[in-house]
């Protein structure tokens, strides 16, 4: 984070981890689509000089092609590939933990005992 010019953090939650970064970027915005998140967002990053833009999760990303070097979305609960890799700048990266029904299915099970398979949604 350090490094880049301009990062995006998508759908940031109440901002906890974001405000953690040490050394923000010169430009620094985070997305929130739950406006009671999008509160404790702005008030975590303030700090920080850092923007969060209150989108919804599957909207269009109000940002010109190529505004950021680097975009990170912790848990994503869409991910519009289309829109990450029209603000990405080329040689930009993209850091996330995509999460789904098949996460941590070795967990799921020893606490719950063996879980039907789903080959569809199964990560």
């Amino acid at each position: 984070m350090a490094e880049s010019a301009a990062a995006l953090d998508i759908q940031t939650g109440g901002g906890e981890v974001l405000a953690q970064i040490p050394h923000p970027p010169p430009v620094l915005v985070a997305t929130e689509s739950w406006p009671p998140n999008v509160v404790l967002a702005r008030g975590n990053m303030r700090l920080l000089g850092a923007t969060v833009v209150e989108v919804h999760d599957a909207a269009d990303l109000p940002f010109p092609v190529n505004s950021f070097d680097l975009i990170v979305s912790r848990h994503p609960t869409v991910t519009r590939w289309d829109e990450i890799g029209r603000v990405l700048r080329p040689g930009g990266t993209y850091l996330s933990q995509q999460i789904g029904a098949g996460s941590v299915r070795e967990l799921t099970d020893f606490m719950m005992g063996p879980q039907p398979v789903n080959q569809s949604r199964s990560l």
